[in-house]
């Protein structure tokens, strides 16, 4: 005789133990062979039917103890996560072994790969879904909007002012640079510290890379007034610079006594000059092709409206002293103006269109036959 499966079912527990199953079972058989076929048993029937009722009794005492260890519910690690963009953090689906089948609700804030890998894409919320059976676990996942406090600012030289990026968790590593050092630096804190007049970015690096990159603007005011150029070499004159003509000799002419003398008008006030602005900040150009930039000195009643003009890359785009910009090759580059009292300074990215003209070689007279 052979025992249903539902009695080994109910009576073996977590850790094997079949013990009380195999006594059981064999109590059952002799029972059944006792009772129903009448045999007599060197042993008396009640004393049999006790020790069986003693059996039974132990049997669902383990399975009592057994159920009440019961193996936990499945679940996720995390049920909210806050990740920032370009960062990556793992769910795991606990007490289960069955396959689990992930999703995101929106991937293009949050995606997610076949192993729970959570990646944040950009600022807003996802549900992370975990499918197991017929069972579904989620996971809010939000993704926190990211920006740097300025994109451009003015300092002047000497000064220092504190950039700072949003939407960033302590364990986010932001790397600090400078275009160009001799302008402003920045430390490792986002401290930027203007030396000298120029333009310069500055740049925000986050993860080594795996996030965004940031940038800043900065315009330093003060001594120095332009970025050192990237070369110094001479360029060719501008055909259009009006050429200096040397002043003419000229007799001094004798003035005539007056008949009688006034009193000279009195001289009004200077106006001192406040600042510099240019019509245009940006411009584009073709080769060879000319432009002028105004420029205004402010106030306009300004007494003093002398300028000077230059070019950081004049092999780029060169600038002449009235202010004409003119494309020599293709590339960017910034024309500044400064105003000779206060040296204030405004500038305007030109950038030329177009590749440096190749030029044409001459070709080599045909020998002559002998």
């Amino acid at each position: 005789m052979e025992l249903n499966s539902n009695y080994k079912e109910l009576f073996v527990n977590e850790s094997g133990i079949i013990f009380f199953t195999f006594f059981f079972k064999k109590c059952i058989i002799i029972a059944d062979y006792v009772l129903t076929r009448g045999v007599t048993l060197s042993m008396k029937r009640k004393k049999y039917l006790k020790l069986l009722s003693l059996v039974i009794i132990v049997a669902l005492l383990v399975n009592i103890s057994t159920a009440s260890q019961a193996k936990p519910k499945p679940k996720l690690n995390k049920t909210k996560l806050t990740l920032t963009i370009g960062r990556s953090s793992s769910l795991t689906l606990k007490n289960t072994d069955a396959k689990v089948k992930w999703s995101s609700s929106n991937k293009s804030v949050a995606s997610v790969n076949s192993l729970g890998d959570v990646t944040a894409k950009k600022a807003g919320t996802a549900n992370i879904k975990a499918k197991a059976g017929k069972k579904t676990y989620t996971c809010k996942v939000t993704v926190p909007k990211q920006y740097i406090s300025k994109t451009a600012m003015t300092l002047d030289a000497g000064s220092s002012k504190t950039l700072r990026i949003y939407g960033v968790s302590s364990s986010d590593d932001i790397f600090w640079s400078s275009d160009d050092e001799s302008i402003a630096t920045v430390s490792s804190k986002g401290k930027v510290t203007a030396l000298a007049s120029g333009r310069t970015i500055i740049r925000a690096t986050l993860n080594s890379g795996v996030g965004k990159t940031y940038k800043c603007e900065v315009l330093v005011y003060g001594d120095n007034p332009y970025p050192p150029n990237e070369t110094d070499a001479p360029y060719p004159p501008d055909e259009t610079d009006d050429p200096v003509v040397p002043p003419e000799d000229t007799p001094t002419p004798t003035p005539s006594p007056s008949a009688s003398s006034s009193p000279s008008p009195t001289p009004l006030p200077d106006i001192p000059v406040t600042g510099v602005e240019l019509m245009e900040t940006s411009l584009t150009l073709d080769l060879t092709v000319s432009r002028y930039l105004s420029a205004n000195v402010m106030p306009l009643n300004a007494t003093n409206r002398n300028v000077t003009w230059r070019s950081t890359n004049p092999y780029i785009a060169r600038v002449t002293n009235t202010g004409m910009v003119t494309g020599l090759a293709g590339g960017i580059t910034v024309i500044y103006v400064m105003t000779e009292e206060g040296r204030f300074v405004a500038s305007c990215n030109v950038t030329v269109t177009g590749n440096t003209p190749t030029p044409i070689p001459t070709p080599s007279p045909t020998p002559k036959p002998r």
